[in-house]
C-alpha cells in the first residue's frame, strides 16, 4: 500500500497515520530508504505496506485528520541577562 505526501507532512506523521503511533517510522524509513528527520516534497509516494493499524488510524480516517508537523523554522539560541547564569557566562567583577 501507498500514501502520499501533504505540504508540511513528516516522516512522523505518515507513521502516526499508518501505524497509529511513531513506533513504525524506522520501518517506514527503512522501506523506502529516507532518513526519519529529512524533509519530503509534497505528492511523494510512501511505500506504507507492512504497517499494521489500530483504532487511532480508523479515527483519524473516519475524522478526516491528516496531522502535518513538520517545521523548518530555525531554532535560535537565546541570549542576553534573562539567559545567563552566574559565574557561567555571565561574569560579576
Amino acid at each position: 500500500m501507498e500514501t502520499k505526501v501533504i505540504a508540511k507532512q513528516s516522516l512522523f506523521d505518515i507513521a502516526i497515520l499508518a501505524g497509529g503511533s511513531i513506533e513504525s517510522v524506522f520501518d517506514i524509513a527503512l522501506q523506502n530508504d529516507l532518513s526519519i528527520t529529512g524533509e519530503m516534497s509534497a505528492g511523494q509516494t510512501i511505500d506504507i505496506s507492512g504497517i499494521e493499524g489500530n483504532q487511532i488510524t480508523d479515527y483519524y480516517r473516519v475524522k478526516g485528520i491528516m496531522p502535518t508537523t513538520f517545521s523548518s523554522q530555525e531554532i535560535f539560541t537565546l541570549s542576553g541577562l534573562g539567559y545567563m547564569a552566574l559565574e557561567e557566562n555571565f561574569i560579576v567583577s
